[in-house]
């Protein structure tokens, strides 16, 4: 709903455009399944599913989060622990870990493509800004919710998606991402392959291809809106 608001007050037209990112997928997945009539079309790089969709396993969910380079507890601790101590938590645990600690952990913790990626001054850079401006606005608040709407139910089934949005959907992964599980997205795929068009990016990690890639971005603009001319940056 809060999309729908801000396309009405940017005056973006009656449909829509979305691209999520990481954590962004949550509201891609949430605007096709309530404001289906106002998105076009959804692209999604390397995003957040929701481990406690009932059609995954147990077994499933297990696989999934043994992928994952972030502590078990990221997971688990999140779903029991009430919002406002979460909030707590982050702000006195994880805070004052953030700017050049954060990034120099991501630099060794990560998958190989990524900590190479973060070799570049650019792409550091880049984390180191934008780690700042969401640890420190607001004391980490917003990291506290993200990590309550990682571990919880978000109160639908990507069925439910199928049966409003017909699409297109298209998702891009990295097979070497030890943030967001591939086998999530092939999960997807297999429970609404109508919509859901998986492009498997083979040796990329959670950053390292869609962080200053401008061909990259063009392969998606060019699948998205089928457009014949390929060529430049």
């Amino acid at each position: 709903m809060d999309l729908g608001s801000i396309a009405d007050k940017l005056d973006l037209g009656e449909k829509i455009w979305l691209l999520g990112f990481s954590g962004g997928g949550s509201c891609c997945w949430a605007a096709a399944r309530y404001i289906p009539h106002r998105i076009a079309g959804i692209a999604m790089w390397a995003p957040m599913g929701n481990y406690f969709w009932k059609g995954i396993s147990e077994q499933e969910r297990k696989a999934m989060l043994a992928t994952l380079s972030v502590p078990r507890t990221f997971m688990s601790l999140p779903r029991i622990i009430p919002l406002p101590i979460l909030r707590l938590y982050v702000r006195f645990v994880i805070v004052p870990r953030a700017g050049h600690k954060w990034v120099k952990r991501c630099q060794t913790k990560l998958s190989p493509p990524d900590r190479e990626h973060l070799q570049q001054s650019a792409a550091s850079d880049l984390m180191l800004r934008d780690n700042l401006e969401s640890l420190t606005f607001n004391k980490g608040s917003g990291m506290a919710n993200d990590l309550k709407l990682c571990s919880s139910y978000w109160g639908f089934e990507v069925e439910e998606v199928a049966a409003v949005f017909k699409g297109p959907i298209h998702i891009w992964q990295g097979d070497d991402d030890s943030l967001i599980p591939l086998s999530m997205q092939q999960w997807i795929q297999r429970r609404i392959p109508n919509i859901v068009n998986l492009h498997v990016l083979p040796g990329e990690g959670h950053l390292s291809w869609f962080c200053f890639n401008p061909k990259g971005h063009r392969r998606v603009l060019v699948t998205l809106f089928n457009d014949s001319d390929s060529s430049g940056d």
